[in-house]
């Protein structure tokens, strides 16, 4: 089979997790070929060594959405055609138009399906969430099947009108050997983060947005700062974000309270987990969060947002406190901290959850590709000048 896949623009942990999966996919079906695209900004370095694999990366001349948009209306169908794609894989954001070809989306971001009220909470700005909605819902009207992460989001988008009748249901993973050669933690990381006896240590693996409300945390630890409970966190933010931060803020990194490691690369990210006592993740909005599924399957304790996307995920292998309580965070980040049982329980529901999820990336890469051809193989798509008319 040969498919195109387009992403446009990702980076950070979202983008890498796209690389395993599509290394799985190409490395378990070597008859196949694959078609990646995106913009020229998207760095494609994890896939060049991948046989079977040929990347096109389209150029950012102009506004970055102009340059996304002429892709979606009439590049992704062009180039589908001249390569002789049998089916087109989107990421987020499917094609504008039919272009004749069978189109799949995958969709990840919440953002695009959650209700209004959370959905205007978009770290980039009311404007961006509006045509973001817009453009996903126009692409979701010109596909013949969906792939989402969950059972919650697979009841959103059914709602959304021209919404295909095909949804598949296939959750991310976590690494294993198989997937990636883990690595130790890089030395100048290490020194800052190896457990010393002294601190009791929280690790939120998270990119540095509004929705991921770091901010609670900072509050809680304030406060068991000044109850003088050593208690740290450690985050994957650069170092200088945090400088124009609040003096309550700096003052916690310079006591190292708060210990900023900026991008955490996947090689070494199981090791990070190893260091850590448990974990946190006080997020106000998910798709399927990697950090919940890695606090499980490597073993670690976690509080997590009293939220209905975490109570799905995570059941009674967490510890829920309202993301809008710092007093809530601390008492339970002390109440963990004292408790062996509790963190006993917790890490063997966590393990017992996981057996649910696939066990590696090349079973989600297997799931991915057999809804692709049964996609591909279904027939003409729906008519091309329909699709409008659905939105």
């Amino acid at each position: 089979m040969r498919i195109l896949f387009q992403i446009f623009n990702s980076d950070g942990g979202g983008f890498s997790n796209v690389v395993l999966l599509l290394r799985s996919m190409i490395k378990s079906y070597r008859e196949d070929r694959l078609l990646f695209v995106a913009s020229d900004r998207t760095d494609v370095s994890g896939l060049k060594d991948a046989g079977g694999i040929e990347v096109r990366l389209i150029p950012v001349r102009s506004f970055v959405e102009l340059e996304r948009a002429r892709l979606l209306f009439n590049g992704v169908g062009s180039l589908a055609r001249s390569w002789g794609a049998d089916v087109v894989w989107s990421f987020n954001l499917g094609p504008f138009r039919r272009q004749g070809i069978p189109q799949v989306v995958s969709l990840h971001n919440a953002f695009e399906v959650v209700p209004w009220s959370l959905a205007r909470t978009h770290p980039l700005g009311l404007v961006h969430s509006v045509f973001l909605r817009a453009a996903f819902r126009r692409g979701l009207g010109c596909s013949d099947g969906v792939i989402v992460q969950t059972q919650d989001m697979r009841s959103l988008v059914r709602k959304i009108r021209g919404c295909p009748s095909r949804i598949a249901v296939i959750p991310k993973a976590v690494e294993t050997d198989a997937d990636l050669a883990a690595g130790p933690i890089p030395a100048p990381v290490a020194a800052r983060v190896l457990p010393d006896g002294r601190w009791f240590t929280y690790l939120y693996v998270a990119s540095w947005f509004s929705h991921k409300n770091h901010e609670v945390l900072f509050s809680a630890l304030e406060q068991l700062r000044r109850s003088n409970v050593p208690i740290r966190l450690v985050v994957s933010i650069e170092p200088e974000l945090l400088h124009s931060e609040t003096a309550e803020v700096r003052r916690l990194v310079l006591e190292g309270r708060i210990v900023p490691v900026g991008w955490v690369a996947k090689e070494w990210l199981r090791a990070l987990y190893n260091a850590a006592d448990g974990c946190l993740m006080p997020s106000l909005i998910e798709s399927l969060s990697s950090s919940h599924l890695e606090a499980m399957q490597w073993g670690k304790p976690q509080i997590v947002s009293d939220l209905p996307y975490a109570h799905a995920l995570c059941g009674d292998a967490a510890i829920y406190a309202s993301p809008e309580d710092p007093t809530a965070w601390s008492g339970e980040m002390l109440r963990l901290r004292e408790d062996v049982a509790l963190r006993e329980r917790l890490v063997a529901a966590g393990r017992r959850r996981m057996e649910m999820m696939p066990n590696s990336w090349t079973q989600v890469a297997m799931k991915a590709r057999s809804f692709l051809e049964e996609v591909s193989r279904s027939g003409r798509p729906r008519d091309m000048a329909a699709c409008g008319r659905e939105l």
